[in-house]
Parts: structure tokens; sequence; C-alpha cells
């Protein structure tokens, strides 16, 4: 049976497009969840009012005159029930009823969380299984490019036994077929400038027959291939000395090997004075690290005067699914590959007041310390929960790390450990991983990117690789810098839909807003993160709203935070209460969206007006 191959392209985009909506599923599962629990919070203060009532009406009710009533009772058998005991009941009923909703809710949620979890073990064999179709085995092209190294042996008059190993590893075909030429030339070239003649290998002691490699494997999301030598190396004096004739180096230039190395790279470089059926024709090794660079790979030389040259090389594969922990921190999505990450603990980093620099003791044994948004090249604080632009992050004494932000135990490729200080991460999830479009400029450490299940586009990063780069080496460039986050302000209402309102009026006005149902709700917000505006309402539980704007006037971090007050409470009392607990602006129901605005305005520019 004949496929097109568009058809199994078109397969695997929809394969692809099912895994984004599945997880928009679950995303949406998590937030009814999230529902059910303040459903389920509602009711149970349902229910507490409801029994709070009905105490307070027992304790009122009277006891009916038996003589106005019946003779057959006295007044110890009868108790007088009117339309309050009434209504208490109704409402003990109708609590019970939502908790047996509740209870109903609950297990069908399980349900659809089951049928969710097996929907994406199957979705993620139909699109392994969609992938498999456009795999070929490398063995596919093994005859190429043993034909390659043959006919580069028999022109250059040596002797070349080739090896190929990962014969069995699976590659998408596409990709295999774009490495066949890059693959061809690094053999060619292996054979004539690594591999000596059969006397001169006699000479160092080596085998007459030179040896080529190439070996396959996955590591990870990325098809890792390895060609190897087992020449002469690489020439460094050669190597320096061209590289100075070409004006790439001053004459007096480094001469480190991983320098000299990567200059072999460049185009149109060769050692070779005089051009031959395989080499210097200024055909050279450019022309690999460009067919890798356009599949956004990697490529690495290593070489040992007298063992051969080693050349990694490293490619993402076109489309795959991986775990990672999604951090977010302000308008910022990050989806971090748990490649590496051994263990996730409370974040407790003590500066070290010598350097800066800071410390974490794990297992008894002292690691460096790196903030994601310095590892990144950010701005620092810019990842740090409730950060705000302008706003200095200082390090003060040794103190423990805000609860929003943990401790991620990372190991990196050469086996040392680093803390990667991050917000808060989600639990690990399994997401579609794309890579970037080849238009798009490299990013060291970007493995592509995801579409999670709010819609939100995610850079998908590799820890170790990031680490290796060494933090943050160089400034964030411009379009990197953190995006300014508008003015925070909290609302305290006990009505859910004037809240509701109120927070999709304020972030028209480009505000970031938190929202409390009560005062002790909104003081464990301030002392959580100092808002710089915080509208209130005067009638709410708990806490009312002049004892909230007292407790928050008695904070050193309130003093200053202009309050606003709506309610529907007009009298002059109630406005010289308000002012003398501290609200700067007292606003009566009804009010206009214009006067409140006029009125935010007015707090966050000039200061906070009395009205």
């Amino acid at each position: 049976m004949r496929v097109p191959e568009s058809l199994v392209e078109r397969m695997l985009d929809l394969a692809g497009e099912a895994a984004i909506v599945l997880a928009q599923v679950q995303e949406q599962l998590r937030e009814l969840g999230q529902t059910r629990h303040g459903v389920r919070d509602t009711a149970e203060r349902l229910s507490q009012l409801g029994a709070e009532l009905e105490r307070v009406v027992d304790s009122r009710s009277v006891t009916l005159d038996v003589r106005a009533t019946s003779r057959e009772f006295d007044p110890l058998e009868l108790d007088a029930f009117d339309e309050l005991h009434t209504l208490t009941r109704r409402i003990a009923e109708v609590g019970a009823d939502d908790k047996l909703l509740d209870r109903q809710l609950e297990r069908q949620l399980a349900t659809m969380n089951d049928s969710v979890g097996r929907l994406e073990r199957v979705q993620t064999d139909l699109r392994e299984a969609v992938v498999r179709s456009r795999m070929v085995p490398v063995g596919s092209i093994a005859a190429r490019l043993q034909r390659a190294v043959r006919q580069a042996a028999r022109i250059a008059g040596k002797s070349v036994a080739f090896e190929l190993a990962g014969e069995e590893v699976g590659v998408d075909a596409q990709l295999l077929q774009s490495l066949v030429d890059p693959l061809t030339h690094l053999l060619r070239n292996a054979v004539d400038h690594g591999i000596e003649d059969p006397r001169t290998r006699l000479a160092a002691g080596k085998p007459e027959i030179g040896r080529v490699s190439l070996e396959f494997s996955r590591q990870g999301q990325n098809l890792s291939i390895a060609c190897r030598d087992d020449g002469r190396g690489l020439d460094y004096d050669a190597i320096g000395a061209r590289a100075t004739e070409l004006g790439l180096r001053p004459a007096q230039g480094s001469g480190e090997p991983g320098e000299l190395a990567n200059l072999i790279l460049r185009p149109g470089f060769s050692t070779r004075r005089a051009a031959t059926e395989l080499s210097g024709r200024g055909i050279g090794l450019d022309v690999v690290a460009s067919a890798v660079a356009r599949l956004r790979g990697t490529l690495r030389v290593e070489s040992a005067p007298g063992q051969g040259v080693s050349i990694g090389l490293a490619v993402p594969e076109r489309i795959a699914s991986l775990p990672v922990m999604v951090v977010r921190a302000g308008a910022r999505v990050l989806a971090l590959s748990i490649r590496g990450i051994e263990s996730v603990g409370p974040a407790q980093t003590v500066p070290d007041a010598q350097d800066g620099a800071q410390t974490f003791w794990h297992e008894g044994a002292q690691l460096e310390v790196v903030r994601l948004d310095r590892a990144l090249g950010l701005a620092a604080g810019s990842l740090q929960p409730g950060a705000q632009p302008g706003r200095a992050l200082a390090s003060a004494a040794p103190q423990e790390a805000p609860s929003e932000e943990v401790a991620l135990i990372v190991a990196r490729d050469d086996g040392a450990r680093i803390v990667v200080v991050a917000p808060q991460a989600s639990q690990p999830r399994s997401v579609v991983m794309r890579p970037l479009p080849a238009w798009f400029p490299r990013l060291p450490s970007i493995d592509g990117a995801t579409v999670l299940g709010d819609g939100a586009v995610a850079a998908v990063i590799d820890l170790p690789s990031l680490l290796a780069r060494g933090g943050a080496a160089v400034p964030a460039p411009e379009e990197l810098a953190p995006p300014r986050l508008g003015p925070r302000c909290l609302v305290a209402d006990d009505s859910v839909s004037v809240r509701r309102a109120m927070e999709a009026f304020l972030h028209d006005l480009g505000l970031e807003v938190d929202s409390a149902s009560d005062g002790v709700e909104a003081l464990e917000h301030f002392d959580r993160q100092a808002p710089d505006l915080a509208i209130l309402d005067l009638e709410m539980p708990r806490m009312n709203g002049l004892e909230l704007a007292g407790a928050i006037r008695e904070r050193v971090a309130g003093k200053d935070v202009p309050l606003i007050m709506i309610t529907s409470r007009s009298s002059d009392k109630h406005r010289a209460m308000a002012r003398a607990a501290g609200v700067d602006v007292f606003m009566t129901k009804p009010y206009t969206e214009d006067d409140l605005a006029s009125a935010i305005r007015q707090c966050l520019e000039r200061g906070a007006p009395l009205g």
C-alpha cells in the first residue's frame, strides 16, 4: 500500500493539533476543579450561616400561648414555629442539597479525569505511531555512506574500513535525507585529511587500514551523530598559519585548540594549497556546519594529535513529546525540560557576604546557586514572584526565600550539580514540542516551543545546556527585556459579582488586580505583596472595611498606599469614620466608572486626594 507523503504529513500535523486540544481539555478540567472547590466553600459558608441563623431564631423565639392555640398542650409540649423557623429549615435543606450536588460533581470530575488520562495515553500512542510511519532505519543509507568512503579511499590511495553503529535507529525520512550530503562530506573529509597513508600508519605503530565510523543514537529529543576516525588528528600549526594568512586571526593570536578547531568550520577554509578531487576547492566543513544550522542543530569538533578527530552532531527531532514543568511569572511562561532535574525543594538561599554569590546546602554539599532570570540573561528579579519594575530586590541578611520560589537541583552534562532558583513550577506534564522555524535565530539551550492548554506559547528550555553556558554572561538584549507590569490594585469586597466587574474594569485600565472576599483575606494578600492601590468595601464579614483600613495603616508598607472606599453608606458619620481609619477617597454608590477612573489616576499620579 502506497501512501502519499503529504497525507502522512497531514496526519502528523493533526496528531500535534490533537495533543494541543487535549492539553486544553486538561486545563479546563483543572479550572473546573477549582470552580468546584469554590462552590463547595460557598456551600460550607451557606451552611454555617444557616446554622448561625437558626441559633439566633431559636434564642429569640417564644412559646406559643397554649390557651390561644390549643388546650391539649402546655407550653413545655409545643414550641412556636413562625416564618423565621421555616426559613432557617429551608436554608439548611438547600445547604444539604448543595453538599449532595458537590459529591456528585466530584465523582463526575474524577470519572472525567480518568477518561482524559486514558485519552492522553491513546493520543500519545497514536502520535508515536504516526511519527514512526515517517521513520526509516539509518541502515537504509548505509550503502551510500559505504560507497562514499570507498570512493574517497580509492582516490586518496588509502586503505580505510568504514563502521556504522546504530543502523536500527529510526529517523524521520526527511531529516535523514537532509543529513546524507553533510555526512558524506564528513566521511570524505575524514578519509582525505584524517587517515594517513599505509606507510605512515605503520611507522606510527598503527594498523595499516584506517578506521572511520559513524554512530547514531538518540539523546532525549535529539538525534546524535558522531563521526570519528583514528587518523593523525587536526594539524593545529597548519590551521593557525592558514588562518593568519586569511586574516581570520592576528599573527600572534591565541593557539587554543578549541579556537583553532572551530576555524575549520569557517566558509572557504582549507589547509590544502592545491585543489584535488577531494579537497582544496574552497568547499570545507562550512557546508556541514550550514546544513546543521538549518536543521537547528549543534556541531562539536574534538581532536587529539595522532589519535584522530571526533565530530559530534546533535539535531532536534521534527516533532516530539517530552515532559516539562511549566513556570509562570507575570507575563512570562516557560517550559523547563525535566532532563537533568534531580529534585525540587523549597528555595532557602544564603547570600555570601564576600563576593555576593549565593550557595545552597544539599545533602552535606555546598552547591552554587543560579537564579533562572539571570541564567536566561534577563533583568534581575524579572521572574521573581510579585516583582514589579522599579522596585529594588535587595538581598538582606540570610533569610528564607519566598514560598512561591523553588530550588531545582540540576545535574549538568559534565556531572556538576547546580541549584536553580525559579518561580513555583507545575507538576511535570507531557507536551508536544516543535522546533523553532529556520528563520528564527538560534538561541542556545532553547530546544523548541510548545502550545499549552490555555493557549500560551512557551519556550522549552534545557537546563543542563543553559547552565553549561555559565549563566548570564551577557546583558539581556532589548527585545528580551521583561515586560513592564501595570500598578497592582487590591480589591476587597464580599460580593462575587462586584469583584468580577471591578477586576474587568481595572484590567481595562492597565492595572494588575488581587481580589479578596473579606478583610482578613485582603490583609493576607497585602502581607504577601503590598499593592500600589487598594479599593475597599465598607461592610464585609470577619473584618469590615474600616478595620481593614486601620490594619493597613499600621503596617510600614501600608502607610503610603492610597485607599479608596466604595459603599452605599453616605452619612457624614460613616465618612468621618472612614477618614479616621486612613481612607483617602470615600465614594458612595451609585458611582460612574469615569469618576472611579479619575480617582484612581489621581491616586497613582499625585498621591491620594481626600474626597
